[in-house]
């Protein structure tokens, strides 16, 4: 999945601007089931002179064991600096 986050907090650190992002996920059966979660999944940081407004990362899934059905995955983002967080949702079909 290739994402842009938005809206993302920034804090000085010396001469350098910092943003700290935490990655959560969460994969649902078709009736809304929670099968399983990671929290702290990934973390993202990002240090500049500027305070970026662009940032952008890559999640790969790597998914084992789950019977044929549908399924969504869902991440959430939690930014550090502001207490803020954001999700998306990716719906997947296995055969």
């Amino acid at each position: 999945a290739y994402v842009e986050p938005v809206g993302f907090g920034w804090r000085k650190s010396g001469d350098t601007w910092q943003t700290d992002l935490a990655a959560d996920v969460s994969i649902k059966d078709k009736d809304g089931k929670e099968i399983f979660s990671q929290k702290d999944f990934q973390k993202l940081a990002l240090s500049s002179r500027v305070r970026n407004r662009e940032f952008m990362t890559r999640f790969t899934f790597t998914l084992t064991g789950l019977p044929a059905g549908s399924y969504t995955l869902e991440t959430t983002l939690r930014d550090a600096v502001s207490s803020k967080s954001g999700s998306f949702t990716l719906p997947f079909v296995i055969k």
